[in-house]
């Protein structure tokens, strides 16, 4: 009895333990599925999220680089799409008159001498005259019809077809212009009024736009000094401009006697960086502060003047600095530099060949909304065309008495990150 006994104890204790151990095996099965059906349910809701922060990221540079080429935010930009195609249609038949009525005035100025061609002036108007800056600017012909390529992508299309109408309506303007050119001896010699009146014809300020004089523009220039430096003070000098020039670093005498000239004409000098080569300036903080000091002791060991201004290479929105940004703001600050962006740009630096007539529209089209408006142009060897519409710029604004100043500390400052 006892051993039967014995044997059903020990069957039903295995029983027991085998019950008990398929239980904890059913236990783990059903917290396996449990966190498998979490973690399906999770995942997606993660990656969404992960997403989002990525695409807020992108539009972020997105905007920044839109900011950088065009003024304004994509969605600010979209808005404005409308606008922006009527626009390009009322400047077709703008220009359309314009190409009749400057042929009209080559035809009177070439009375008795349309069907002659000097091949000596022909050569030598091609090259620019910068030794005189009265005849290079004479030249800059603003209302000379070129493609108009537009101020976004979405009129590119309509730009080009404004380009061919140039070409047929004129029958060869390149002809025209080195037929116009011939007289250039009979004006150069003629009394300066006359000279005068004749640049007036060719401002690009009778377009038609007006401001309120509550507006008040700071015109900016970057990465000089240049061949053109001297014809753009000499410029803001005609029509009592002060403006900024936010320069990089060069030691031959001609940049050292602008960077002078920036300070005795009374504009605002600033820093740009000395090398404005991003991977170096933007390397590291140290060679940030390496780059920052050699142009701050240069400008300082040649003008006796300490910048207080200052502009990142790229912007303070550029995705390129290995750094964070705000480390380098931070240094800044401590140097009491306020740093600048823009809200304003004339185009000359997107990698489009805007003509002289664009880059104008640029800025007048930027300025137009805006009540405070940092505009960004370049003063390097390779924009001659933004010298030729910088007149045009003074002229409509000083016209109508818009407040042109230049950028100081005590100006509130636009930035794309604060």
């Amino acid at each position: 009895m006892r051993g039967a006994d014995g044997l059903e104890q020990e069957k039903t204790s295995a029983d027991k333990v085998s019950l008990v151990s398929r239980h904890n095996r059913v236990k783990r099965i059903k917290a396996t599925i449990i966190v498998l059906i979490i973690v399906f349910l999770l995942l997606p809701t993660i990656l969404c999220i992960i997403m989002f922060f990525k695409m807020r990221s992108l539009q972020k540079q997105i905007d920044v680089l839109m900011i950088e080429r065009y003024g304004v935010t994509y969605h600010e930009l979209f808005e404005k799409n409308n606008e922006s195609i009527a626009h390009a249609a009322v400047v077709k038949y703008n220009n359309s008159i314009g190409t009749d009525n400057a042929l009209d005035k080559n035809d009177e100025s070439q009375t008795g001498d349309n069907n002659t061609e000097d091949e000596t002036v022909n050569t030598e108007t091609k090259k620019p005259d910068i030794e005189n800056p009265e005849k290079r600017v004479h030249n800059t012909d603003l209302s000379e019809p070129e493609s108009f390529s537009g101020e976004t992508e979405e009129t590119s299309d309509e730009s080009k077809d404004i380009s061919d109408e140039w070409k047929e309506s004129s029958d060869g303007w390149k002809d025209i212009t080195d037929e116009s050119q011939e007289s250039e001896e009979s004006l150069e010699s003629a009394p300066v009024t006359e000279k005068k009146a004749e640049k007036e014809d060719l401002d690009l300020s009778k377009e038609g736009y007006t401001f309120e004089s509550s507006k008040t523009v700071y015109l900016t220039f970057d990465d000089g000094p240049s061949k053109y430096t001297s014809d753009i003070l000499d410029m803001l000098d005609t029509y009592n401009v002060k403006a900024t020039f936010f320069v990089i670093g060069k030691t031959d005498k001609h940049s050292k006697e602008m960077y002078k000239r920036i300070i005795d004409d009374g504009h605002s000098l600033g820093i740009h960086s000395y090398s404005h080569v991003y991977d170096k300036v933007y390397n590291s903080l140290e060679d940030f502060e390496k780059d920052f000091t050699k142009l701050s002791d240069l400008l300082y060991d040649t003008t006796g003047y300490i910048p207080s201004l200052y502009r990142f290479p790229g912007g303070s929105g550029n995705s390129v600095s290995k750094v964070d940004i705000h480390e380098l703001i931070r240094f800044l600050k401590e140097k009491s530099v306020v740093y600048f962006d823009w809200n304003v740009v004339n185009g000359d630096a997107t990698g489009i060949d805007y003509s002289p007539e664009e880059l104008y529209s640029n800025v007048m089209e930027g300025i137009k909304i805006h009540n405070t408006s940092i505009v960004l142009m370049h003063d390097t060897d390779t924009k001659e065309n933004t010298i030729k519409s910088l007149e045009s710029i003074l002229k409509t604004l000083t016209e109508q008495d818009v407040n042109i100043l230049p950028l100081t500390d005590d100006v509130t400052p636009i930035r794309q990150v604060k």
